[in-house]
């Protein structure tokens, strides 16, 4: 799902540790024997305007402030778990207005990647 959303119009960053281009992947790769886990972050090249017309044209994937969930979920951390903090703090951690947090759920990848590509378009 990162590598496929790596490759989609609109998004300019995927952080997830299985990709050569996560500042962690080589701690991760030695490290997580099981895999790299279920949460991985996108950013869309347009800001807050191009998350919320993700969010509503992606009604498959709910939106949750929590993301301890079996379903796939998503959360905009900028309003959300970091809302109160400076921007300079939020640009420090790399919280951009146009980043979105998905916590990837039990569905199929197919489902899910339908349900993405909706909030793409």
């Amino acid at each position: 799902l990162a590598d496929w959303l790596a490759e989609q119009p609109g998004v300019s960053r995927v952080w997830y540790p299985s990709r050569d281009d996560h500042p962690d992947h080589e701690l991760a790769s030695r490290v997580l024997d099981d895999g790299f886990g279920h949460m991985l972050c996108f950013e869309l090249a347009g800001g807050r305007a191009a998350v919320n017309r993700f969010l509503h044209q992606a009604p498959g994937i709910p939106f949750s402030p929590s993301l301890g969930h079996s379903a796939t979920t998503m959360s905009h951390p900028a309003t959300t778990s970091h809302r109160y903090v400076s921007l300079a703090e939020k640009k420090r951690q790399g919280i951009s207005d146009g980043l979105v947090r998905l916590s990837v759920g039990v569905e199929a990848v197919g489902h899910i990647q339908k349900e993405m590509a909706k909030g793409l378009a």
